[in-house]
């Protein structure tokens, strides 16, 4: 389902939640601005309604409404549960208050704040597709439903944007305790600190330039299938990992991000990943992409020192650390270099 939401104006909430808008629709002033789109139950009850779309030049999108963002509220009414129809209705007639709930904020906020908002309005997100590509390798889940480990498409670009936004959330978690830290750390700082994607653009321009030889730039996703009782099969999107080549003489297979969503974690799939990066490097790309990735001879990573399930996961692959560095960006953090053979 997608509905777009026209004319609408308004301002921030009060401080507790400024990181939460109150839109005003008025169908009478037709002036494109939102589109949202939602996931139902069997029931037709809206699960999540999630901002897709923006018009920088409307009135949300010069107050900061960004994407993704999910809306929480029609006047007092919160949007989880209710009948999609009756939601619809609403949208075309009269006037409502809009209440969202920023899903990227700008890149000045502070970090904190905006991991605990984020956790609070995503805690039930599901990132559910259409059917993956074809599975370069897949594992059983223990109920009757697959693991599988493919290459992304261009329209899978903004579930995985989503989970990169997880994935700098679990970051920020880490430091948790640095209270000084807390309160100054930004958006834009923990950004550069584990290079995550600063916009869904960004997402979709890696995956369509993974087509071309000369892209070394790689990422996998991992997809959750299963199958309902009257056989209907879905997906969901729960992990991905982004690797490329670096150096000159002495090459290396370089893992920027790996990431399993906390419901599927002890259960191999990081593992699953980051193996079938290496086979696929070393039994494709390798030949296809000699240039890039024919001469690797060692694989490494960065990660913080304050990550020890991360820092766990890969002594278990086979990493050790080889350098520690104090970071530029956050206070009193340092940054972990570890390496393995590549084999």
């Amino acid at each position: 389902m997608a509905e777009k939401l026209s004319s609408i104006w308004g301002g921030f909430d009060d401080e507790e939640w400024d990181f939460t808008y109150e839109i005003t629709l008025r169908e009478e002033v037709p002036i494109a601005g939102i589109e949202v789109w939602s996931e139902c139950s069997s029931k037709g009850k809206l699960e999540n309604v999630v901002v897709t779309h923006v018009d920088n030049t409307s009135r949300a999108g010069m107050l900061g409404l960004t994407v993704p963002s999910k809306l929480l509220k029609v006047d007092d009414q919160p949007i989880e549960g209710l009948d999609q129809n009756r939601f619809r209705k609403m949208l075309r007639t009269g006037q409502h208050r809009l209440t969202f709930g920023v899903g990227k904020l700008r890149d000045s906020a502070i970090a904190a704040k905006y991991g605990t908002l984020w956790q609070c309005l995503n805690k039930d997100l599901r990132l559910m597709m259409d059917e993956p590509a074809k599975p370069i390798c897949s594992k059983e889940d223990g109920r009757g439903g697959f693991y599988h480990i493919s290459m992304p498409k261009v329209v899978d670009a903004r579930r995985l944007y989503v989970l990169g936004l997880e994935f700098l959330i679990d970051h920020i978690g880490t430091r948790k305790t640095r209270e000084q830290e807390m309160k100054q750390a930004t958006v834009e700082n923990w950004l550069k600190v584990i290079g995550a994607w600063a916009d869904e653009n960004e997402v979709r321009t890696r995956i369509r330039n993974m087509s071309f030889k000369e892209c070394g730039n790689i990422i996998f996703q991992c997809v959750h299938q299963t199958v309902s009782a009257n056989g209907q099969m879905s997906y969901e999107l729960v992990g991905f990992c982004q690797f490329f080549p670096e150096g000159n003489d002495q090459r290396s297979l370089y893992l920027s991000k790996l990431m399993v969503r906390k419901a599927h974690q002890r259960r191999g799939l990081a593992q699953l990943m980051y193996r079938c990066a290496l086979h696929q490097v070393k039994e494709k790309l390798s030949a296809n992409r000699e240039q890039l990735f024919g001469n690797l001879n060692r694989c490494t990573l960065n990660v913080l020192a304050d990550n020890h399930a991360a820092m766990e996961l890969y002594r278990k692959l086979g990493y050790r650390v080889t350098k520690e560095t104090p970071s530029r960006v956050l206070t009193d953090a340092t940054m972990i270099q570890m390496e393995a053979p590549f084999q």
